[in-house]
């Protein structure tokens, strides 16, 4: 036997069953390996990748601020977005600030989204499409994407001198008629829900009234950060002819709300800047808290110039081991989302990104990276 057959005798043959086992078994371990390499889905349906069971309160989610003030060629005094609706959900923004004008009149009430009531408001410069077309738009990326839910935050901006009385009925049958079908979410329990049970629905978040009314109420600090409690109402039911006090929670969950966007002083960017960064650890995971970050604010005559540090807050994140960033930092909320920023290891990055790999342990993200000069993109 010569030594090229002794040879061959000793090397696995490529047909054996056992090699074709341990190849299998590479290949398994390489795509499960992958599998970690990276956000498991789309940025459509990223939260097919979050079990049902953890509670929304610990999904750090992008939002949207004032997200239907949408200018697609222009960043006005009025605009926050260059991206529609459909747009901001397809990129991942699962959270949406929406603003309401009152319009028409009694019992004929319609409603459109608006940025403000100040200058320009009589002159329809800050009003933008009707709330039913939001309603509509998410609706249908709800029944294309059943894995997602949105958190719709209202908020009347603009009452338009209107009798609050015929508008409340008007909304509610906007939101909640059988004629519209839309699949809001029941907030008649107090707590916190899970995500298994918000999937394809909408979730209302009340700055109308504090009733349940409208989705679960909360009241927005002045200007500051701080934390709001949990509501209960002091009800009085009689019973046999007497009177006793019965407690109903109408928020049974805290929400801590960093919305600080003006009188920062004469260096607003690294005060604004500050105020995410303090609040970013205050969320803990598990801990039944909700944390509202909102990233932007305002300066200058009538407040009509705006203060962006999304390259900032991305630095502040890239900057770190992916040991020491933080793991849950709540709900943040941004104005032009899609602004992409030049980094030395990512190429093109933007906080909604970061935000969803965050909650798959920054797979996507886990080397240090820094912004590079020059402009955003969008």
């Amino acid at each position: 036997m010569g030594i090229k057959n002794k040879i061959s005798v000793h090397q696995p043959n490529p047909c054996h069953p056992c090699s074709i086992g341990m190849c299998i078994l590479f290949a398994t371990l390489f795509l499960n390996l992958s599998a970690f390499a990276q956000s498991p889905h789309k940025s459509n349906e990223w939260l097919k990748g979050l079990p049902d069971s953890i509670s929304i309160g610990d999904i750090n989610l992008p939002g949207s601020h004032d997200a239907v003030a949408i200018n697609k060629h222009h960043n006005t005094p009025y605009s926050c977005h260059s991206t529609t609706i459909p747009e901001q959900l397809e990129a991942g923004i699962r959270l949406l600030d929406i603003r309401i004008k009152v319009k028409g009149h009694n019992p004929n009430y319609s409603f459109a989204t608006c940025h403000g009531k100040f200058f320009g408001g009589s002159l329809h410069f800050n009003e933008y499409q009707s709330l039913k077309s939001v309603l509509d738009e998410c609706s249908a990326f709800l029944k294309n994407n059943p894995s997602e839910f949105i958190i719709m935050m209202l908020k009347i901006d603009d009452w338009n001198g209107k009798d609050k009385e015929g508008m409340y009925e008007a909304l509610d049958s906007l939101l909640f008629s059988a004629s519209t079908n839309y699949p809001i979410y029941n907030t008649g329990d107090a707590d916190l829900p899970s995500l298994g049970s918000l999937r394809g629905k909408i979730y209302l978040v009340s700055r109308i009234d504090d009733t349940r009314e409208f989705g679960i109420p909360v009241e927005f600090p002045n200007n500051t950060a701080d934390l709001m409690p949990p509501i209960e109402t002091h009800l009085i039911h009689p019973q046999e002819g007497e009177q006793s006090a019965v407690f109903r929670k109408i928020r049974a969950y805290p929400i801590y709300i960093q919305d600080q966007y003006k009188k920062l002083g004469h260096h607003e960017a690294q005060a604004k800047l500050a105020l995410v960064e303090q609040t970013i650890p205050v969320k803990k995971k598990g801990d039944g808290e909700v944390v509202l970050n909102y990233t932007t604010a305002r300066r200058g005559f009538m407040l009509l110039y705006k203060v962006y540090i999304q390259d900032s807050v991305l630095n502040y994140f890239g900057s770190r081991d992916i040991s020491a960033r933080p793991i849950n930092f709540g709900w943040t909320m941004l104005d032009y989302e899609n602004w992409t920023y030049p980094t030395d290891k990512y190429s093109d990055l933007n906080l909604i990104k970061l935000i969803i790999s965050s909650n798959f342990q920054y797979a996507d993200y886990p080397e240090k990276f820094k912004v590079l000069k020059g402009e955003h993109k969008q």
